[in-house]
C-alpha cells in the first residue's frame, strides 16, 4: 500500500505531467490545423522513411512531427505516474489518451504517404479523443489532490440551518461603525 505522503508526491506528479501533455496536444492540433490548410506536404515524402521526412519536409511539418514523438513519450510517462499513484480511473484515461495519440500519429503518417483526407480527419478526432480524456484525467486528478474543494457539504453543514433576513448580520458579531477619517496637519511649504 503507497503512504499518504508518497501518493500525495504522485499525485502532483502525475497532475503536472497531464497538465503538460494537454498542452502540447493543444499545441499539436493547433499546428496539425495550420499545416492541413497552409502547407503542402512534398511528393518525395511519400516514400520516404519517418527520418528522411523530418529531414526533408518543411518546417511546420518537421515540429508536428517532433512534437508529436514528444507527445507519445509524454503520454507513457503520464501513464507510468499513473501506474505508480495506482488510480484506475486515471489509468484507463491515460491508456485511453496514449492510445488516441498513437493511432494519430500513425494517421499522420498515413497522411503523408496517401494524402488523403479521411487520413486527416482521423488523426483530428483520435486528438480529440487523447484531449477529452486528459481533460477528465485532469479533473479527477485535480479533485484527489484538493478533495476539500470538490468535496460536497457534509451532513452535519447540510442540516445546518440558516439564518433568517432579519436576524442578518447575525448578532453575535459586532458592527463597524464608519468612523471620520483623522486628518494630519500639513506641513508648511519649504
Amino acid at each position: 500500500m503507497v503512504s499518504r505522503h508518497a501518493r500525495m508526491i504522485g499525485t502532483g506528479r502525475l497532475r503536472r505531467s497531464c497538465q503538460a501533455t494537454l498542452i502540447a496536444l493543444a499545441a499539436q492540433f493547433g499546428l496539425g490545423m495550420i499545416l492541413n490548410l497552409y502547407v503542402q506536404v512534398p511528393a518525395s515524402d511519400q516514400h520516404a522513411g519517418f527520418i528522411e521526412e523530418i529531414r526533408t519536409a518543411p518546417f511546420a511539418l518537421t515540429v508536428h512531427a517532433l512534437l508529436g514523438i514528444a507527445l507519445m513519450v509524454s503520454a507513457v510517462i503520464l501513464l507510468i505516474r499513473a501506474i505508480e499513484v495506482q488510480d484506475r480511473q486515471v489509468i484507463v484515461l491515460a491508456a485511453v489518451g496514449l492510445t488516441a495519440i498513437t493511432g494519430a500519429f500513425a494517421a499522420g503518417e498515413m497522411f503523408v504517404r496517401n494524402g488523403q483526407n479521411s487520413s486527416s480527419l482521423t488523426m483530428a478526432i483520435l486528438t480529440a479523443v487523447a484531449l477529452a480524456a486528459y481533460v477528465r484525467a485532469l479533473g479527477w486528478v485535480g479533485a484527489a489532490a484538493y478533495p476539500h474543494r470538490h468535496a460536497a457539504l457534509t451532513p452535519e453543514l447540510a442540516e445546518e440551518s440558516w439564518p433568517d433576513e432579519e436576524s442578518w448580520p447575525p448578532p453575535e458579531r459586532e458592527q463597524r461603525q464608519w468612523q471620520e477619517p483623522v486628518l494630519l496637519p500639513r506641513r508648511p511649504p519649504p
